[in-house]
């Protein structure tokens, strides 16, 4: 089996279009939004390890954040991510199973 690896930037080309954009935040108090690479990078290391939203590694930004996220993506229709069938869900669901191998 090969190891996870994060998206390469022709990967992220072609997914960060399919993505729903984010509002920023109306009051400037609060964190800032984490940034959406790393977030798809830690959905995505959860369903490639099987592993629970609280096991992530550090390097992805928090499990609630990339939660939240996910759950927000798949109610705005993009779906889950790899679960969907649409040009992003292809290309995740490629990649996913690709690195499973």
């Amino acid at each position: 089996m090969n190891p996870y690896r994060d998206i390469n930037d022709e990967e992220w080309q072609r997914i960060a279009p399919l993505l729903p954009e984010l509002r920023p935040r109306s009051e400037l108090r609060g964190r800032p939004l984490a940034n959406t690479r790393s977030v798809l990078n830690g959905v995505l290391w959860v369903m490639y390890s099987g592993a629970t939203w609280s096991a992530m590694p550090r390097k992805y930004p928090s499990y609630q954040t990339c939660h939240r996220r996910f759950k927000a993506w798949y109610q705005s229709g993009v779906g889950a991510p790899t679960y969907k069938i649409n040009d992003l869900g292809r290309l995740l669901l490629k990649r996913v199973m690709l690195v499973r191998r």
